[in-house]
């Protein structure tokens, strides 16, 4: 039997994957923000390593990724172990000069 956050984690990666991975950076660093934002809102621990400052004009609660943390509503450890595999491929991206 799959543990609820084997079961979160898949379900939200479909969702990152429907943004599409034609632009894997640009895709990962739009979760990654809204991953943090989201934390910063729920009063969440975000990952030291990120160095993430919430703009002075706060959460972007317009993007469409933050909506859909909200909307899906996972446990908070689904939401800290997604950032930290989308930390790990953003890391890759830079690897293989797939940044900007």
């Amino acid at each position: 039997m799959k543990s609820a956050i084997a079961e979160e984690l898949k379900e939200l990666m479909f969702y990152i994957k429907i943004d599409g991975l034609h632009d894997g950076f640009g895709v990962c660093m739009a979760w990654l923000f809204a991953i943090a934002d989201y934390q910063t809102e729920k009063e969440l621990e975000v990952n030291s390593e990120w160095e993430f400052r919430q703009s002075p004009m706060g959460v972007d609660d317009t993007s469409h990724e933050y909506q859909t943390l909200i909307d899906l509503d996972f446990m908070p450890c689904t939401i800290k172990k997604m950032g930290e595999i989308l930390w790990r491929y953003r890391a890759m991206l830079i690897q293989a000069k797939k940044d900007y």
